[in-house]
């Protein structure tokens, strides 16, 4: 699998843990299904967190704790090397608090 290239949620490494199918559900409501190795470990927790924070403000459906938590673990488990957090413009406008 290509680093950062969007991918199916079957294509996902290990796609039958919990983790790889809440990725599928809840990242591919507003665009592809990430890669785990398009960000590194120490960017995935912070991602994520903007990312329900986004969901919540756009009215997508939003992982609870659990399913929060299931998914940084599998993110943190697959990550790769590089990654920096940056939003698109669309949502850094609805969360400007994170520019």
């Amino acid at each position: 699998m290509p680093d950062g290239v969007p991918v199916s949620a079957s294509a996902l490494p290990d796609a039958d843990f919990a983790g790889a199918q809440l990725v599928g559900k809840f990242c591919g409501q507003c665009h592809g299904v990430p890669a785990p190795t398009s960000r590194a470990a120490a960017t995935w927790r912070l991602v994520v967190e903007r990312m329900v924070l986004l969901m919540k403000k756009t009215g997508k459906t939003v992982p609870g704790d659990h399913e929060t938590e299931l998914i940084n673990t599998y993110l943190l488990k697959h990550a790769g090397q590089a990654g920096t957090v940056k939003l698109s413009r669309h949502a850094a406008a609805l969360l400007p608090e994170w520019r």
